[in-house]
């Protein structure tokens, strides 16, 4: 009886962690500046793979706000 009340709740607690951090990842994406076609397809690789894919996408997808500036910073010095 106890073990179906707490492993009812935890299941609940781990799909609305799941569900925000899916939601969260998803809008990070579709605020991104940048190419459409890559956005489409991230958000078609957090889809498919969920957990992996929110995993590749901070490591890989997501530009750093130093990369962002030192590419401005050269654009500016080169007078693009």
């Amino acid at each position: 009886m106890i073990h179906e009340v707490f492993g009812n709740t935890f299941n609940i607690i781990y799909d609305g962690i799941y569900i925000i951090t899916v939601a969260f990842t998803v809008i990070l994406i579709i605020q991104q500046k940048g190419d459409p076609l890559k956005t489409i397809s991230w958000l078609l690789v957090i889809f498919l793979l969920p957990v992996i894919g929110i995993i590749l996408y901070f490591f890989l997808g997501k530009t750093s706000g130093k990369k962002k500036y030192f590419h401005e910073k050269v654009l500016l010095t080169l007078n693009i």
